[in-house]
């Protein structure tokens, strides 16, 4: 009988510390401030999609989405607003996406929006309308005082207008994209 029960609590602190694992690997999926996806677990699914898009022939959209004027944002209101600002982001945007869009912090102040079978129409509909409600409505209070921020968009679709030959080239388009969004004013989406 003794040694049943050491047994059972064997077993229960392997069950325990299995659970623990799995709570610890589904965490580390996971972008700590915003609570998005982290880069390295979009760039795991960009490859998966990928791939799936060429095997199936459908469409996928990529889209780099930038804070405009972040830098400035934290030099002049400090990085706990910044911080701020990056959550207020992140939660507009995972509220206003497509339910089968990805969402992940990619850096700093950069997202990268997944949107798997979405052709470049469909995508840059959904970003333009993301902007236009972005720029009516997200507003960060500060103190009482509410900060008003932009976002930059670069959009590239693979398997509609462009095929690319491999992910880094899908992903470089879409982020020179961003930089043409950038240079065109900022608060705007350029398709790659």
């Amino acid at each position: 009988i003794h040694f049943i029960k050491q047994s059972e609590e064997a077993l229960r602190q392997v069950e325990s510390i299995e659970e623990q694992v799995k709570d610890i690997e589904e965490e580390s999926h996971y972008d700590h401030l915003t609570k998005v996806f982290n880069r390295k677990y979009i760039e795991r699914l960009m490859e998966e999609e990928f791939e799936h898009a060429n095997m199936n022939r459908w469409p996928l959209s990529l889209a780099f989405i930038d804070i405009d004027n972040f830098k400035m944002v934290n030099d002049t209101h400090g990085h706990l607003v910044g911080d701020n600002v990056l959550i207020s982001i992140a939660d507009f945007i995972s509220v206003n996406k497509r339910q089968t869009d990805v969402l992940a912090r990619y850096g700093g102040d950069e997202f990268i929006l997944m949107l798997p079978g979405a052709t470049s129409d469909i995508a840059e509909g959904m970003l333009r309308r993301l902007i236009q409600l972005q720029s009516e409505k997200l507003k960060v209070n500060i103190n009482g005082q509410l900060l008003e921020t932009s976002i930059s968009i670069g959009l590239a679709t693979h398997m509609d207008k462009n095929n690319f030959d491999n992910l880094e080239s899908f992903i470089g388009a879409a982020d020179e994209a961003l930089y043409k969004a950038k240079d065109a004013g900022r608060n705007c989406l350029a398709v790659y």
